[in-house]
């Protein structure tokens, strides 16, 4: 006797519960929706935008960006850009610099080869910079007034470590006196550490760098993403994006998460997922260029607005910073950690007296830290 066809049965009770499974999450979804749209007054049954679109989309009444492509940097200041950050103006120099007085003051101009005037070359981000901040207020503007040497401020907006150091290597060998420095100070916060494990920040493409073991590299590092493609990022997906854009369930998610910058197709993952030893390893190769110039060097860590409100985060913070000084105290670097005279200052007791803008330092936290760069100087 042949043997018995085998009962679809099985099979046709699987496909209707996997069918109903499928349908009670749609349904559950659906209600979940409703419910977020009925019960929040920002949204609407009746209006369904593209939550993604809304958020990413440029501001026509913006300025033209102060940053332009760069292959090597991601982006770097346009020369002679001029910006508004909170009302207040953002002047760069044909070089490239913050001016951190009016133009016909740069150093270029108003040193004459004085040696007291050999000027200092500043290096970070935005809190460089001086995000949001009038012209005489950040930090290097600052260390000016206090120190009576000329700055040149090179901070960049929303740059890693990796862009960081890279563009210090650029810019020593290409500054020529009188804008040849006599000294180097590098700062940074945490977040620029979070960077190294970014190939796209804030939707444009970056340089960076993974560990290797290749004896054939000095600094223990392989420079990736090179050339930076000059097209903006827009997400790893488009379809899932654009289709589930219109769901403020979703978006709500995924701002609960943590997980925005990804949602709305900001930023983009490296795969490097030990960025503390890559900053190690920067600080490293960082060194190793000033003395091939023969310069000495600083290399500063600065607070954000999370850590001085939230003491927990600043726990983590700190542990993540001062491996980073050490790293660089090794590698023959002076080091400051700014934080004690932040927080002796009252930050802690009083940190709306600090915030800028809910990241940044305000005037009065720039101000300590230039007199607290000032005073290592001596």
């Amino acid at each position: 006797m042949g043997s018995r066809p085998r009962s679809r049965r099985p099979a046709r009770r699987w496909l209707a519960n996997a069918g109903l499974v499928v349908a009670s999450i749609v349904i559950c979804l659906l209600a979940g929706e409703i419910g977020l749209r009925l019960t929040h007054d920002n949204v609407s049954l009746w209006r369904w935008p593209n939550f993604i679109a809304e958020a990413t989309k440029p501001d026509p009444a913006a300025m033209p960006e102060a940053v332009r492509y760069d292959p090597e940097l991601g982006w770097e200041p346009r020369p002679g850009a001029v910006d508004e950050v909170y009302r207040r103006r953002i002047d760069f120099s044909f070089e490239g610099f913050r001016i951190a007085r009016p133009r016909n003051a740069l150093p270029s101009e108003s040193s004459k080869g004085s040696s007291r005037e050999v000027p200092i070359l500043a290096v970070g981000d935005s809190f460089t910079e001086g995000w949001g901040l009038e012209v005489d207020q950040p930090w290097p503007a600052r260390l000016e007034a206090e120190t009576g040497r000329a700055v040149i401020n090179a901070g960049v907006r929303s740059y890693g470590l990796d862009q960081i150091v890279l563009r210090t290597e650029r810019l020593l060998g290409l500054l020529k006196p009188p804008l040849k420095p006599s000294l180097v100070i590098l700062a940074f916060i945490e977040e620029d550490i979070d960077r190294l494990g970014d190939a796209a920040h804030s939707r444009r493409y970056k340089p960076w760098f993974a560990p290797v073991d290749d004896k054939t590299a000095p600094d223990g590092l392989a420079l990736h993403g090179v050339p930076v493609p000059p097209a903006p990022y827009d997400g790893p997906t488009h379809l899932w994006r654009r289709v589930l854009g219109y769901s403020y369930l979703a978006d709500a998610v995924m701002r609960h998460l943590d997980l925005y910058e990804l949602w709305q197709g900001v930023n983009l993952p490296n795969g490097v997922s030990d960025t503390d030893l890559v900053a190690c390893r920067l600080m490293q190769r960082f060194a190793r260029d000033l003395k091939r110039h023969d310069l000495p060097g600083l290399v500063v860590a600065l607070p954000e607005y999370r850590e001085w409100a939230m003491p927990a985060l600043h726990v983590v913070a700190h542990r993540r910073n001062e491996a980073v000084l050490k790293c660089a105290r090794d590698a023959g670097l002076r080091t400051l950690d700014v934080w004690d005279d932040l927080e002796k200052a009252g930050i802690v007791r009083s940190p709306e007296d600090f915030n800028n803008d809910g990241m940044h330092l305000n005037a009065r936290g720039q101000a300590i830290v230039a007199r607290s760069i000032a005073a290592a100087l001596q």
